[in-house]
């Protein structure tokens, strides 16, 4: 994957026809944090996985430990900050691995050593004549021979590349009202709710149902099975047994007591507002909630309703309150606020390797920027302009409109 820091780094190599030292630095770090990002990603999908994963790479020597003493010491820190013994229960994030451990040289990937990347470089690049344009088509190789990247593929696949990892990046902006109100329950004996999110930007309730379903994996240790029910759906009649049908088989488990001890369950209910008060309070609320949670024992497993309102006109005016008092109603949010977008920039450099997003003043300046290119956080004009700062045309990223 080719970032603005590779790129800014076969600029240096174009210019001085040549490799430096800190270019073999660079792009061995550059290799590790490829890798290990790679594996990261098959083990969790929000940039954070546990010492056991860590431990596991090193026992099946896909990472290589090149100073003990400090990996050990880390490893103890991260034991202390979450007062857990056991290593499945104690997280790590990405930005913990890129700058406590590769950068500073305590673990890289295995298989990417100095000497085997100086010997490739100077093998390319020993004639110091070579055309600038053949030196940096051939700096260009030995990046895609590192990141495995087919030269011929190189623009179309790192367009692709920067789409996706956009795409998952912004998965964890924050969002106050429910991430509080999620840690507030998370330790109660049952972790089961009914949640209604008012009518906002088309943007918001997919983007909000990413963000909880990262949220609710971190504080359950477990994945999340989501289930969506359109309620506009005219060829469906959404009766007790067909939820109930269409729910089980989803899951393909009619136990929800045996899924919710190694998942955490999400119900989507899209166009609540095109039903009425009858309808919702028992249906949905008496025959099917009340009959899930009776069959559920105290677990570690989230078992989660979302009400998605579109701002339809109906008997109960769009207040859950007229319908039951177990639903937990969400302000409506029509922006983000600007402490959200300084929490999250760091994640987005980190990702994107993006190394001015470590100055403070930058950062910013950065922040500001985004702020006033989002028009003060409003949903769809802070997409636009995080797609807008990586070239990226989010007319054409269709998933933000659909739900997980």
């Amino acid at each position: 994957m080719l970032t603005d820091e590779m790129i800014d780094c076969l600029d240096q190599a174009r210019i001085h026809r040549g490799w430096t030292k800190e270019d073999d630095s660079e792009a061995l770090i550059q290799a590790s944090l490829y890798v290990i990002e790679n594996l990261m990603n098959e083990v969790s999908q929000n940039y954070r996985i546990t010492l056991a994963d860590l431990e596991k790479w090193e026992e099946e020597k896909k990472i290589e430990i090149l100073d003990r003493i400090k990996y050990n010491a880390f490893k103890k820190k991260c034991e202390a900050n979450s007062q857990e013994f056991n290593p499945s229960l104690i997280f790590i994030d990405c930005l913990s691995i890129g700058d406590d451990l590769i950068r500073e040289f305590v673990i890289r990937a295995k298989g990417f050593t100095l000497n085997s990347l100086r010997s490739c470089t100077e093998k390319k690049f020993k004639k110091p004549e070579t055309k600038p344009k053949t030196m940096v088509c051939n700096i260009l190789e030995v990046y895609c021979s590192i990141f495995d990247i087919n030269l011929d593929d190189i623009e179309s696949d790192t367009e692709r590349i920067k789409f996706n990892d956009l795409y998952n990046i912004l998965s964890l902006f924050n969002y106050s009202d429910m991430m509080a109100f999620i840690d507030k329950f998370s330790y109660e004996r049952l972790r089961q709710k009914v949640i209604h999110i008012p009518s906002s930007s088309l943007f918001y309730p997919p983007w909000l149902t990413r963000r909880l379903e990262l949220k609710i994996n971190d504080l359950g240790h477990r994945t999340t099975k989501k289930i969506v029910f359109d309620l506009a759906d005219k060829n469906k009649e959404w009766t007790f047994f067909n939820l109930t049908s269409y729910l089980f088989a989803s899951l393909k488990d009619d136990n929800i007591n045996k899924i919710l001890d190694k998942n955490n369950v999400l119900l989507i209910f899209k166009n609540v507002d095109q039903k009425d008060r009858a309808y919702l309070d028992e249906v949905l609320i008496r025959e099917l909630w009340q009959s899930l949670c009776s069959q559920t024992a105290p677990s570690k497993g989230f078992l989660l309703m979302l009400w998605i309102d579109q701002g339809n006109v109906n008997d109960w005016g769009g207040n859950p309150h007229n319908i039951s008092e177990i639903i937990h109603p969400l302000a409506k949010v029509s922006s983000f606020c600007k402490q959200d977008f300084e929490d999250f920039l760091p994640h987005l450099g980190q990702k994107f390797q993006l190394s001015n997003l470590r100055d403070p003043c930058y950062r910013a300046q950065e922040c500001d920027r985004l702020w006033q290119e989002s028009e003060q956080g409003q949903i769809e004009a802070t997409l636009k302009a995080f797609y807008k700062t990586f070239q990226c045309n989010l007319v054409s990223e269709t998933r933000w409109l659909n739900y997980p």
